[in-house]
């Protein structure tokens, strides 16, 4: 009978071990980061076109397949987009016409899918790319003239919903305790899809600096 019991128990306890070390390779986060970002294609042409600062804010995932390898997935909300910095005043400083700004604010829910490779003991290292889709929310065109009110426009019917491209990304990870860690990341993000739906092309492009907070389980 103590034999029976004890078998029993084992077989009870055992889920529950394999449950704790799975546990142990799956962390999650929050993740928040200023941007660098601009709009490709022959609508956005360098010459008119700026690059301009976004932002993202989102949730991380991290799952582990070994010491080195992990996967690695977020969901974030992020502005991408560019300004057109129209000056009043040509290169000898003569009067032309009335000078404006337009920024053109794009507005996704952007799902990366990454492979990562940590090295490192205490402070551990990182690079990861992968693919990733995004979401249309909303394509905005903000208009500020001196002397005039500001303009706001909803182009988002102009735009494809789906964004796709190319992520790639650089940082480290640095323990608080032994659950905690903050984690630093430089990532590029490359539209690589047309977002256009009527003629010329539009892509997307945007530089993250990724700051997180990161909770192992």
């Amino acid at each position: 009978m103590n034999m029976k019991k004890a078998l029993l128990s084992l077989l009870i306890i055992i889920p529950f071990l394999s449950f704790s070390q799975e546990k142990q390779k799956i962390s999650v986060g929050v993740v928040i980061s200023p941007s660098l970002t601009n709009i490709r294609g022959t609508n956005f042409l360098p010459k008119y076109y700026e690059k301009t600062l976004g932002y993202l804010i989102g949730a991380s995932f991290n799952y582990t397949i070994n010491n080195t390898i992990s996967l690695q997935t977020d969901l974030s909300f992020e502005r991408k987009g560019a300004v057109l910095n129209v000056e009043g005043t040509n290169s000898q400083g003569a009067y032309e016409g009335q000078g404006f700004k337009a920024h053109s604010n794009f507005d996704y829910l952007t799902i990366p899918l990454l492979a990562r490779a940590t090295f490192g003991s205490k402070v551990k290292f990182f690079i990861n790319a992968g693919p990733f889709v995004g979401f249309l929310i909303s394509q905005k065109e903000t208009t500020k003239a001196s002397g005039f009110p500001t303009s706001k426009i909803d182009y988002t019917s102009l735009y494809q919903c789906l964004d796709a491209g190319i992520t790639a990304g650089v940082g480290l990870s640095v323990p608080m305790n032994e659950r905690f860690s903050v984690s630093l990341e430089g990532r590029n993000n490359l539209g690589l899809v047309d977002i256009n739906k009527y003629s010329g092309s539009v892509m997307t492009n945007s530089t993250n600096f990724l700051i997180g907070v990161v909770y192992h389980l």
